[in-house]
């Protein structure tokens, strides 16, 4: 089975709900945490044994996720989603408005 590979944006308090949730489902591989504040963003990584620690702008950039979660916008990191990932397959799922 293809995992579905995920690179969350913002590690916030409300990400460990998402990162807690997506280690439930074997389909779902978390490969990236990003935020504006690295520190949080390793520490997140640690705790859920996430390979990867990354600035927003590379989770979005890079052609291996199929999907971008940002679970906030304070970061302003992401404001053409959908752009951003140009003609590849990929998808973005964003919480707040």
């Amino acid at each position: 089975m293809n995992k579905f590979r995920v690179g969350l944006i913002g590690c916030g308090v409300i990400s460990d709900k998402y990162l807690a949730t997506s280690q439930v489902f074997d389909m779902i591989d978390m490969v990236a945490c990003a935020s504006l504040d690295w520190e949080e963003s390793s520490r997140k990584a640690a705790a859920y044994g996430i390979p990867k620690v990354c600035t927003p702008e590379e989770v979005i950039r890079d052609p291996g996720h199929r999907l971008c979660a940002q679970s906030n916008d304070t970061c302003g990191a992401c404001p053409n989603h959908l752009g951003s990932f140009g003609s590849r397959e990929a998808r973005v799922f964003r919480e707040a408005p």
